[in-house]
Formats: structure tokens, sequence, C-alpha cells
């Protein structure tokens, strides 16, 4: 398992800091970072988040047009077992409209 580095913000794209804004607000006060390993890890702050997981570009591209995006990733990844009803509410919105 290859150890998750954080990734300085100068090297993240446009999307990637939209998907962190978007987290960091659903999931504060912990911290939320993306780094250039393969798995997600837990740190005593918050998360690292896989740059290439394909849930983490996923949501990065798709958050953009939807902040109900988060709430998928959040399952998806396992980052919360019961993430915000908030989150879950605008998924249910997302949904319903497509």
């Amino acid at each position: 398992m290859m150890w998750n580095r954080i990734l300085p913000a100068d090297a993240l794209s446009p999307e990637e800091h939209r998907l962190l804004a978007l987290l960091g607000a659903a999931l504060s006060p912990r911290t939320v970072t993306i780094g250039a390993g393969a798995n997600l890890r837990r740190t005593s702050t918050g998360f690292v988040l896989p740059r290439f997981d394909p849930a983490v570009v996923d949501a990065a591209r798709r958050a953009g047009d939807d902040p109900a995006w988060v709430y998928l990733l959040i399952l998806a990844l396992h980052i919360e077992n019961s993430p915000l009803e908030s989150l879950r509410a605008g998924w249910r919105n997302l949904v319903s409209g497509l």
C-alpha cells in the first residue's frame, strides 16, 4: 500500500480545489486534503483523499455541477458512517430531477 503523501495546493486542479472546499464544509472541523497515494488515509485531524481513485476523480468533475455529488464520495470512500442529513437531502433532490 502506497503512503498517501499530501499534494501542495498549487498542484491541484480547480475542480479538486472546489471538491476540497465542499468536503471541508461538509466534514468540518476535520481537514480534507488530496494526496498522491492510492488509498484514503485518516489523519489525527481529518482525511487525505487518493487523487486517482475513480470516486475522487468523478466527484471532482461532477461537484462543480452540483455539490450533492459530495454525498456519494463520502459514502464511496467510507469517510463517515452517517453523512450529514443535508448532504443526503441534496443527493435525493439531485436524483429526483434526473
